[in-house]
Parts: structure tokens; sequence; C-alpha cells
């Protein structure tokens, strides 16, 4: 599947600045009920800032999960994020579990 989204609204100033993501999905990778996902876009965090010689640049962010069907009720989804911020990268990682009843 593909998912988009696009923004109005820093979040840090309240000013209007456009921000945007999309993100790519696959069902049954490499086993049948786990889903591969990534996504990029600009960090909302940041916004647009001015570099030397007048041009404008973006702060990215970038992410991928796979989504592992434990069980019919549980998941485990391991991902990672980069958030490209002003030659101040910020790399992390998660894992969350989620129980349905």
């Amino acid at each position: 599947s593909i998912s988009a989204g696009i923004g109005t609204k820093d979040p840090d100033n309240g000013e209007d600045e456009l921000t945007w993501v999309i993100g790519l999905q696959w069902s049954d990778v490499f086993y049948p009920g786990n889903t591969l996902g990534v996504a990029t876009g600009v960090a909302t965090t940041s916004g647009w800032y001015e570099v030397s010689g007048g041009n404008d640049v973006h702060d990215m962010s970038y992410e991928a999960w796979y989504d592992i069907a434990v069980s019919d009720h549980i998941s485990v989804t391991p991902g990672l994020f980069l958030i490209e911020q002003s030659g101040d990268d910020m790399l992390g990682a998660l894992v969350k579990t989620t129980f349905t009843f």
C-alpha cells in the first residue's frame, strides 16, 4: 500500500510551513502475516532553514519497520529511524509490542 500526507503548520513557532510524508508497506514479506514498511518526509520538528548562498534546505526523516505476527493476537515491530537535522543527524531504534483482544 501507499500512504501520503501533507501539513502546513510548524509546531515550534506556529508559522505555516509545508511538510509532507510518503510511506510504502508490503504484506506477507518473508512469511505470511508479516509486514515490511518504509517512509520518508520532512521532519516536522525543524521545518525549513536557509543555508549560505540563499538556497532553502529542509530536514528529512526516514524510517523502516518490520511487523512480525507472533500469533493471532500478538505482534512485535522493530523499527529504525533517521532524522537529518542541519548536520546533526539523529539515529534511533525501537521495538513495539502489540496485544489485541
